[in-house]
């Protein structure tokens, strides 16, 4: 939507780059909050009121009359939004039973992913086709028809505040699991997410042609999708105290052949690698999450959680991009991305020690 924001606005790439990240902070805020009062709906039809209100939000960017407008209708309104459903789709498929919670929660965070990968080019190619904002119609009547359905015809599963309440005590009484689960997703988020938000300008940089650029575009997206897919399915084979270690071990080798590549096809197969173990890590967290705290206190503790990746989705592409102004040279970020994953390692051996059974 970058072309159309710029040319109903006639703003910089920089003020562009802000909308997404006021996004960012709106969408973690909604994963912090709508666990507690005044939510008290939990799971499918807290998400179709949500898409209902995600999809007024649209239509309200759609008509802004100025950029800040836009931004608190677009960034805020449906930023928040699309948190709120996030949360309300992982609660549904954390309350089933052990085996299917694990699987659906991998196939939850797949589609949280399969969306961007599918809408982005849909929207890409309206705006260029002349529809500019009012391409964002599109996910607004999507948004519309979901929340309906979702309203209409979902069980209402509705959480007491006794019982909600009792979750949230549930996990202020376990800071330190909670404070390990944090920097072992916000630290295994680190290098992905850099690589998700650079990998064209690192294929490129490294000599890649066009082709060859989003043809790595395309291998990121489908490595991303497919390590989220992945943890539901290895949990069927693996012990989930092994699928954070697994993905921390991972990362480190798509670093390593971006680092000693020297070539545009290395650094894709690289950045591929780092994409798929982002990709496991993204789904095997929410497991981790709900194993240690349960299911009643799932959504008020991976609420918490959830704000690693808000964290590391700030700072870690900005802190490479930093780097490579500076130097010239992607470099500083690989050797940052290196440290975050063997950090993120430090705390998935931690966790599978002390935190998840070995059964």
């Amino acid at each position: 939507m970058i072309p159309a924001l710029q040319d109903k606005f006639a703003v910089e790439v920089e003020q562009a780059g802000l909308v997404f990240s006021v996004a960012i902070v709106a969408f973690t805020v909604a994963v912090l909050v709508a666990a507690r009062p005044p939510f008290p709906v939990r799971g499918t039809r807290t998400g179709g009121v949500f898409c209902l209100l995600g999809a007024l939000s649209l239509i309200g960017a759609v008509y802004a009359p100025g950029f800040w407008i836009f931004v608190l209708s677009y960034a805020v309104g449906f930023g928040f939004c699309s948190g709120a459903v996030y949360l309300s789709c992982l609660d549904v498929a954390a309350n089933q039973k052990v085996d299917r919670a694990n699987f659906l929660t991998g196939y939850m965070v797949a589609s949280f992913g399969i969306g961007g990968a599918a809408f982005g080019p849909v929207l890409r190619l309206l705006v260029s086709h002349g529809w500019a904002m009012g391409a964002l119609f599109l996910p607004a009547i999507s948004l519309a028809i979901i929340g309906l359905v979702s309203v209409l015809l979902a069980r209402a599963e509705v959480s007491t505040g006794t019982d909600q309440g009792s979750a949230l005590g549930n996990v202020a009484n376990t800071g330190p699991a909670m404070i390990l689960i944090w920097i072992g997703f916000a630290f295994g988020s680190a290098a992905g997410l850099m690589i998700l938000g650079l990998a064209g300008t690192f294929i490129e940089r490294s000599g890649g042609t066009v082709a060859l650029v989003s043809i790595g575009l395309a291998t990121v997206a489908l490595a991303n999708t497919a390590g989220r897919l992945g943890a539901g399915i290895l949990t069927s084979w693996l012990p989930i105290r092994h699928l954070a270690i697994l993905a921390s071990l991972i990362s480190l080798v798509g670093l390593a052949i971006c680092a000693v590549a020297g070539g545009p096809v290395g650094t894709a197969v690289g950045v591929t690698v780092v994409a798929g173990a982002y990709g496991l890590v993204a789904s095997t967290y929410p497991i981790v999450t709900r194993t240690v705290f349960g299911t009643e206190s799932f959504s008020g503790a991976y609420s918490i959680v959830f704000t690693a990746w808000g964290v590391a989705g700030l700072t870690s592409p900005w802190a490479a991009g930093y780097l490579f102004d500076r130097s010239g040279s992607f470099d500083g970020g690989l050797i940052g991305g290196a440290v975050a994953a063997v950090i993120a390692l430090s705390a998935a051996l931690a966790i599978a020690r002390w935190l998840l059974p070995r059964a």
